[in-house]
């Protein structure tokens, strides 16, 4: 009768520690055995908040030039309010939604470039980057066509002064697009894979 008097009050004292929140013996138990075993609780982590865009720039810059069609080398040139700087080409940001921490979502810009050879000329405007699946959209000639690929293991995201900076991403064609550079420039040079420059992005967080 006695140890059943003690396993009940012990029991009530249990539960009135409960109801304000406290623990009771088995949880100290379990934390003192996770310290001498040597492992530690997890630490949660901050949860990821999905920002949207309205502003700050991409900047591409290109390598596609130095390849040579039959007769002329191909150039790479801004479309406004897109603009040259150095060599590079700025796309001003216009919108989309990224995570804060993982840079993973949306990224749509203004303005686009020209890619000519010669005479010819194939033109990509409102370029439309997907970080989630490493896939760049344009309009291609006035289609929307996945025209680039992006390497995303460079995509790397830090914070710098209040803003999102990425890594500088590796592109690639994608084989649309090098389709319809070798369909305009007469060549067989592109196919999908066909290195074409980087690209990094500065987004406001």
């Amino acid at each position: 009768m006695t140890s059943l008097r003690r396993i009940t009050t012990a029991g009530l004292a249990c539960g009135a520690l409960a109801a304000l929140g406290a623990g009771c013996g088995d949880d100290d138990q379990a934390s003192a055995g996770a310290e001498a075993d040597g492992t530690k609780t997890a630490t949660t982590l901050p949860a990821h908040r999905t920002i949207q865009l309205d502003g700050r720039r991409s900047t591409l810059e290109p390598t596609l030039y130095t390849t040579s069609t039959s007769r002329d080398p191909v150039a790479i040139e801004p479309i406004a309010p897109a603009r040259s700087d150095a060599g590079a080409i700025v796309l001003p940001v216009d919108g989309g939604q990224v995570d804060a921490v993982t840079g993973a979502g949306s990224i749509e810009h203004e303005g686009g470039f020209r890619i000519t050879g010669g005479r010819k000329a194939v033109v990509v405007k409102d370029v439309f980057v997907d970080t989630r699946t490493g896939d760049v959209f344009g309009l291609l000639n006035g289609s929307r066509t996945k025209v680039l690929r992006m390497d995303l293991a460079d995509l790397d995201p830090v914070r710098q002064d209040g803003r999102l900076v990425t890594g500088e991403i590796d592109l690639r064609l994608a084989e649309p697009m090098a389709r319809t550079l070798n369909e305009a420039f007469g060549v067989k040079t592109f196919r999908g894979g066909t290195p074409f420059g980087d690209i990094q992005t500065r987004l406001e967080v």
